[in-house]
């Protein structure tokens, strides 16, 4: 092939199966394979103009032409030219910088040596076109000199960065593109990217300029530690950890069973609409969603924790005040924005209190009425595109609107605890390294007083404080003065013979 030579004079073969010594190694060969690729797309670029002086200030009548038959002509070029022939050398040499870049980060994992700007790719699992467009927009950051060559590819000397178009046009030359592939609005390469043009403007999606994310950027120069919960996810959002398990919840089997059938189909979705074929049937509405109902402190953002930590996804409570704008237009714009962000991430969305945002929608007498109610109907839409796992709580199942109920595919019932449900609470919020004084009550209490398990496991910790300043081991004494504390917070006052058992 006449371009393969080309490989030699940018990578060292035998390297290929040794670690990398530092991250500023492992850039220095992702722009040597930019390079090399647009060492390849200049060919091209040079082989169909004549007039090199005056591209991108004017379009001549020849260039218009080769422009509008480019596609129809391409077989007969091709064997005109031999471009095939060159074409698959273009390619094959391509594909030998890849893999090189590829194997050298292989090794350096293997040996534990942490090269940042692949962590990058690799927990976002991006494929080849992600991986192109995001190293085509990482050069600009590392090296001043691709902004006059992107210029010029893009015949705009004032485009100093790459656009989408520029990326996928790059890709053409690693992979055979006829021009119907694109970046998906859920690749997850945006956590890396942004686009520092809105989506609204008035161009082409293919002029959308693409930039490295300043804080991913900070982070591949070691100035910074990976961020959960970055960009607009963790503006609208609140990252959850989840240290709860099975055992934490003290629920009736017919929850947990309801629970665990949920967890199941989103561990065997993918064989079931892709191998078994239900995806074709099914286009939209494929998201798992699950409305946990009931009174407060039943367990239901201890269950959601549970959930995430079973499938171990990240979880996130979306802070609805900050999704909600009074200005018009902006609840819709916060709203696509969250979905489109966890989308990215494969997230568990949160939505606690969720009558709030997903409020039935009411006769429209007012403009206040009507774009509340559009607000509602966007979300419901993106509701329903949403393909990741979103769990919404609720107090109040009844003030929801029915149209989400219809989307909802678990409704899980949280129950106020029975007698035996909370002495079993009782028994199983101690920490095994607490201290605790034998022949506590906790049968007379989980009996005699109707707490929720939320408010339990309040009582026990306000118990160990009082425990820790006498110098002593947690006992009934405390666990009945914090009870007490507990009634006055809500308005009541226990008498002794109520606590005595």
């Amino acid at each position: 092939m006449e371009y393969l030579g080309q490989y030699a004079d940018y990578f060292h073969e035998e390297q290929a199966v040794q670690p990398y010594c530092c991250e500023r190694e492992a850039l220095e060969e992702i722009m040597s394979m930019v390079d090399l690729c647009l060492e390849h797309a200049f060919y091209w670029k040079d082989a169909n103009n004549e007039r090199l002086d005056m591209r991108g200030i004017v379009i001549t009548p020849q260039e218009c032409g080769a422009a509008l038959t480019e596609r129809r002509l391409s077989a007969l070029k091709e064997r005109e030219f031999r471009m095939k022939e060159i074409r698959d050398g273009q390619k094959q040499e391509l594909s030998y910088a890849l893999n090189h870049i590829r194997k050298r980060a292989g090794c350096s994992i293997e040996s534990d040596r942490d090269i940042r700007v692949w962590r990058l790719i690799r927990d976002r699992e991006l494929n080849t076109l992600e991986q192109i467009v995001f190293f085509v927009a990482l050069c600009s950051d590392l090296d001043r000199k691709y902004e006059r060559l992107y210029g010029y590819l893009q015949d705009n000397v004032a485009a100093k960065l790459p656009t989408e178009g520029l990326g996928l046009a790059l890709f053409s030359l690693f992979e055979d593109y006829g021009g119907e592939l694109w970046l998906s609005e859920k690749s997850r390469v945006w956590e890396l990217l942004d686009q520092t043009e809105e989506r609204e403007r008035k161009e082409s999606r293919l002029s959308a300029v693409l930039a490295v994310r300043e804080n991913v950027f900070s982070y591949i120069k070691g100035e910074r530690e990976a961020e959960d919960g970055e960009g607009e996810l963790g503006r609208l959002t609140t990252r959850i950890k989840c240290s709860y398990v099975w055992d934490d919840l003290i629920l009736e089997e017919e929850q947990k069973d309801q629970m665990r059938h949920m967890c199941a189909q989103i561990k065997n979705r993918k064989k079931v609409r892709e191998e078994w074929g239900f995806g074709k049937k099914s286009p939209y509405g494929n998201g798992i969603s699950a409305v946990f109902f009931g009174p407060p402190g039943t367990g239901k953002t201890m269950a959601a924790q549970v959930i995430a930590r079973e499938l171990g996804l990240p979880l996130y409570r979306i802070d609805i005040s900050r999704i909600v704008s009074k200005y018009i237009g902006e609840t819709e714009k916060n709203i696509s924005s969250l979905f489109h962000e966890a989308e990215g991430k494969n997230a568990v969305l949160f939505f606690d209190e969720a009558d709030g945002l997903f409020a039935k929608r009411s006769s429209v007498t007012t403009s206040n009425d009507r774009y509340a109610n559009m607000e509602t109907g966007y979300l419901l839409q993106r509701f329903e595109d949403y393909e990741g796992v979103s769990i919404l709580a609720t107090n109040y199942i009844n003030n929801m609107d029915d149209a989400f109920k219809r989307r909802i595919r678990f409704m899980v019932r949280f129950p106020f605890p029975n007698p035996a449900m909370r002495k079993i609470m009782w028994k199983s919020m101690f920490p095994k390294e607490a201290p605790i004084e034998e022949g506590l009550p906790t049968d007379f209490l989980g009996e005699k007083f109707e707490i929720p398990g939320s408010g339990i496991r309040e009582i026990i910790m306000n118990a160990a404080y009082l425990a820790v300043e006498e110098g002593n081991a947690i006992g009934g004494r405390h666990l009945k003065g914090a009870i007490r504390g507990y009634y006055q917070k809500l308005g009541r006052n226990l008498t002794d013979e109520e606590l005595r058992g």
